[in-house]
């Protein structure tokens, strides 16, 4: 059986593997031994016969970055910090240019140790207990105050929720209460009126530039709207205290209920002549909203004269007490 290396050619392979990247020993070793090898044949034969671990980077630069005594500093000093911190104070000490990349990069090949993500604690293990024990007593200015008189720092109100939120530190119960004994900022002054402020005041009979006169029509999408002197019929309106003497409502619906009465629920007006402004008390019928679903389900009224309207109306008011009766034969007792 052929053997693909001979022993010289495996000893130096086992010398010159390590170090570099496989293309670049695969070129280093045709030349030298006058073969013709690929770079999949050579990883293969590692494989087998273990020469060690390729660079994927290419070979280490042959110039140091770091000399002996700024290994030894970073050995010392690399941990407890954040990079860019140690990146600054290793450029100050030894007047050099380096990038935190370089740092990062120098540790994975020496080893410094595990940097801290978020640099030194601003406080010390006495000054964090002293702040537990009050944190939970006092508000936070009153707590802010306290540690700079005390120990001559002054911490940011954020850092201080920050320390409660870490450590577990219940915040002072009800901070923002009035305290026994507090005098209010107005006592004694009642109607008391800021000088100056009289120019800003409504004058006694203003009126808004948007109140129009009671029975004024508008047009809001499409509908016929009147203002009536009636108060809001409606939930939401009474909850918010307006429209307590006057409301909009639909014309059409004002109309019907002045001359025929209420209507009754779940119906609504319809136009005979499908056209929404005239709301003359013959151009109206009530009908019940399921005629307006019959209507909308087989055509559309509206594209239609005046007199075809009126017809598919009947058609649709027919076909709904129909279908009502088959339902319930006491339909048309209890009226629809």
């Amino acid at each position: 059986m052929n053997r693909l290396f001979n022993d010289a050619e495996l000893r130096w392979l086992h010398r010159n593997y390590g170090g570099r990247t496989v293309p670049d020993t695969t070129e280093r070793f045709n030349r030298k031994f006058d073969r013709d090898l690929s770079v999949r044949q050579i990883t293969e034969a590692n494989s087998t016969h273990r020469f060690g671990r390729a660079c994927r980077r290419g070979p280490l630069p042959e110039s140091r970055l770091l000399s002996d005594v700024e290994l030894r500093w970073l050995h010392r000093n690399y941990e407890g910090s954040t990079v860019a911190i140690t990146t600054g104070k290793f450029n100050r000490k030894f007047r050099r240019d380096l990038k935190p990349s370089q740092i990062r990069t120098a540790n994975q090949y020496h080893g410094f140790g595990k940097a801290d993500r978020t640099g030194p604690r601003l406080v010390t293990s006495a000054e964090l207990k002293w702040i537990a024990k009050r944190f939970q007593k006092m508000p936070r200015k009153e707590l802010q105050s306290a540690f700079e008189v005390r120990f001559g720092r002054l911490l940011t109100l954020r850092y201080l929720d920050s320390l409660g939120v870490q450590h577990g530190l219940r915040g002072a119960p009800n901070v923002g209460r009035f305290r026994e004994g507090h005098v209010p900022a107005n006592k004694g002054r009642k109607g008391y009126v800021a000088p100056g402020s009289e120019k800003g005041w409504f004058p006694k009979g203003n009126k808004p530039v948007t109140e129009v006169p009671m029975w004024s029509e508008r047009v809001s999408q499409g509908s016929l709207l009147i203002k009536v002197p009636v108060p809001s019929p409606y939930s939401s309106h009474k909850k918010l205290g307006i429209h307590q003497s006057s409301h909009w409502t639909s014309k059409a619906r004002w109309v019907w209920q002045e001359n025929r009465g209420p209507i009754p629920h779940g119906h609504v007006i319809l136009h005979l002549d499908g056209d929404p402004l005239n709301c003359e008390i013959g151009n109206l019928e009530c009908v019940p909203r399921g005629v307006l679903q019959i209507l909308n389900h087989r055509c559309n009224p509206r594209s239609e004269t005046g007199d075809e309207r009126r017809v598919m109306i009947s058609v649709a008011i027919l076909i709904y007490r129909t279908r009502a009766l088959e339902r319930d034969p006491l339909a048309a007792s209890k009226g629809f």
